[in-house]
């Protein structure tokens, strides 16, 4: 069975300045390669910021050297890295995740569906459909935060052979539930692993609650970040623990057979 060390950088990010972001990213994976992780997970529009209250596609950040610059430090230190960002195109607006593999190579670019609040839904439009990727054995799917909060698109990545959800996401104060107890509920109910890569500290007024997490088949918690301190959270993930998860009932195998 194959196996990973995941890692889920939690920080507070510079609103707006891709290069003070992107420094602190590179350095990121840099830390990350020497503790011999091989996915770095990134939160929510960590490279350009999430919450830019004035929004629209001219004021969106050019990120194509940086991201390059990304791509750059994945094959040097030879780690994949998934990462958020803001990005415009066709006059429009989209919260995405990249992931870059070990090779230096963009293998995959998530734009994200589900759009929470006012805000969201006045600034960006949604993405269409899902995405999956390989990597080391593991089918990796990534969703964006609210996108997390609907079983329906995990399932869908699920039924889909995913067996690895990365979720970079901006959860913000009053709603820590989500990180507390939807989490591991959506790794539980799926038998897979969730990664979920949160800010932590304050952006343009939000207050980011902290708490990234990874959660096993079993919906447990296989680590989990504090609330307000930035770090590198890890784990190591084993297909084969999907296997005992389902060793006495399997929930998408067992729905067949009863329905």
């Amino acid at each position: 069975m194959s196996g990973m060390k995941l890692g889920i950088f939690q920080s507070a990010g510079t609103p707006g300045d891709v290069d003070a972001n992107l420094e602190v990213m590179v350095e990121a994976i840099a830390e990350a390669a020497s503790d011999n992780i091989e996915l770095l997970v990134f939160p929510e529009g960590f490279l350009t910021g999430y919450y830019l209250p004035d929004l629209r596609p001219a004021l969106v950040p050019d990120t194509r050297s940086a991201v390059n610059k990304l791509c750059a430090a994945a094959v040097k230190h030879e780690i994949a890295v998934v990462f958020g960002l803001l990005e415009s195109a066709r006059g429009q607006c989209f919260n995405s995740a990249i992931a870059i593999g070990q090779d230096g190579k963009v293998v995959d670019r998530y734009v994200k569906r589900a759009l929470f609040g006012e805000w969201e839904r006045e600034s960006f439009a949604n993405g269409k459909s899902f995405t999956l990727f390989e990597y080391l054995g593991f089918r990796i799917g990534m969703l964006i935060c609210y996108d997390v909060e609907f079983p329906e698109l995990v399932r869908e990545l699920t039924l889909n052979g995913a067996n690895l959800i990365v979720v970079p996401t901006a959860l913000m104060e009053p709603y820590t539930p989500i990180a507390e107890y939807l989490i591991p509920t959506r790794a539980l109910e799926n038998q897979i692993f969730v990664a979920y890569a949160n800010r932590c500290g304050t952006e343009n007024g939000l207050s980011y609650v902290g708490r990234s997490a990874i959660c096993g088949p079993d919906g447990n918690f296989l680590a989990k970040a504090a609330p307000d301190t930035p770090e590198i959270l890890t784990a190591h993930l084993h297909t084969s623990c999907i296997r005992d998860a389902k060793s006495e009932a399997g929930y998408l195998e067992d729905l067949k057979l009863q329905f």
